[in-house]
């Protein structure tokens, strides 16, 4: 804040432009730390959720989250979005900094932002591997294809966009000091519109993929506990002219018949709350993104090219907060925080005017008991004079 704020200063002493496009500096210099200060605390909280998870959910056997692979993807996306937010900002005022400090960062914060986009694809098809467990006779590819063919394939998504980027693009410094119709100060001096283009296709046809095999198990999941849900009705178990049946096995069938009724709903219900979340965050995501590199592409026409460091960085903001909520422990803890502080807040509100009337009516029976006892010695005094008087 130190630095922003000395930037800032330097900006207004020097900056002569219109004052509209002063405060576009403004906001922009403003808001783009804050994206890397919500990666740094996304990785504070999933820090605090895991530990939190380990403590109260699982159990001795039980490893405290089984998916390494999952969480590499999550850490991943949370600090390369720090670093590619960190050099978007420095992309901004790279008028302070040296000519090719602009010309060669612009790819590669291209690289870095392809790098967070591979960390959220692998965090996607996790999510999906995962899902096939739950239901291995619905699955809809081998397990060679989530073995090697999707780990090939982020591979190879990376390589091209490292290729590609490090071609096709370059930077330009403008200085807003001197050029008051630019409220950056690094543009794009050279670059493809098609890259972008394919790029927010390719995004939205790989996120309805991987949220497709993601729900694909858990939709036949659904039906499954829907018709165990009716095989469970009274309805269905009542049959007549049934042979006599000993008292406990009776007993013993309604008890798991009950039970059965108990557990099938809220397996319904649970599984029915992960695919609204996931299609939710997904769905998100994939907008977020796509709509900021179609927007990209048309960055060479009007403006749209001026706020392309605030676009990235709220792009990678947004994805690193959607992914943070997709973790079913992540989304416990925090219901589990605040619903405690909630609890607690209300609880001190609560007890607070106990305590008051508490005190009152303590203080009004003392005074009562204090007036009576005046009330008492005074009547004694009176008949006391009484008796002098007839002596």
């Amino acid at each position: 804040f130190f630095s922003l704020s000395h930037l800032i200063r330097l900006n207004t002493m020097t900056c002569d432009s219109d004052t509209q496009l002063h405060w576009h500096w403004y906001i922009m210099t403003c808001i783009m730390p804050i994206c890397f200060t919500m990666c740094i605390g996304l990785v504070v909280l999933q820090r605090q959720s895991l530990q939190w998870y380990s403590k109260t959910k699982a159990t001795a056997k039980e490893d405290v989250y089984s998916n390494k692979t999952e969480l590499v993807c999550l850490y991943g996306q949370y600090l390369i979005g720090c670093l590619c937010s960190l050099q978007c900002f420095l992309c901004h005022v790279s008028n302070l900094l040296s000519e090719l400090y602009c010309v060669y960062g612009m790819p590669i914060c291209v690289i870095i932002y392809a790098g967070t986009k591979s960390c959220l694809y692998g965090f996607f098809i996790q999510r999906a591997k995962c899902a096939q467990g739950l239901c291995v006779k619905k699955t809809l590819l081998p397990p060679f294809v989530w073995r090697y063919v999707f780990p090939s394939y982020l591979a190879i998504y990376f390589l091209v966009y490292l290729i590609l980027c490090s071609v096709t693009f370059r930077g330009k410094v403008v200085d807003p000091r001197t050029n008051s119709s630019v409220p950056t100060a690094c543009l794009f001096g050279r670059f493809y519109p098609w890259v972008f283009t394919v790029s927010a296709l390719l995004d939205v046809v790989n996120s309805l993929l991987f949220l497709l095999l993601f729900m694909y198990p858990l939709y036949h999941i659904m039906l499954k506990c829907k018709s165990q849900q009716e095989l469970h009705t009274p309805s269905s178990i009542v049959v007549p002219n049934q042979t006599p049946v000993p008292a406990a096995e009776t007993a013993a069938a309604a008890a798991a018949a009950v039970a059965a009724e108990e557990e099938t709903p809220r397996d319904l219900l649970q599984v029915k709350h992960t695919m609204k979340v996931n299609v939710m965050c997904s769905s998100i995501c994939s907008l977020s993104s796509a709509t900021f590199l179609f927007v990209m592409s048309f960055s060479n026409t009007g403006v749209i090219g001026h706020y392309l460091w605030l676009g990235g960085n709220l792009d990678i903001m947004i994805n690193s907060v959607c992914l943070f909520l997709m973790l079913g422990i992540n989304r416990q803890y925090l219901a589990a925080k605040c619903v405690a502080n909630y609890c607690n807040e209300h609880a001190a509100d609560a007890a607070l005017p106990r305590h008051r009337s508490k005190t009152g009516t303590e203080t009004s029976n003392a005074t009562s008991n204090q007036t009576s006892e005046c009330v008492h010695i005074d009547h004694d005094r009176d008949q006391d004079d009484e008796r002098k008087s007839d002596e």
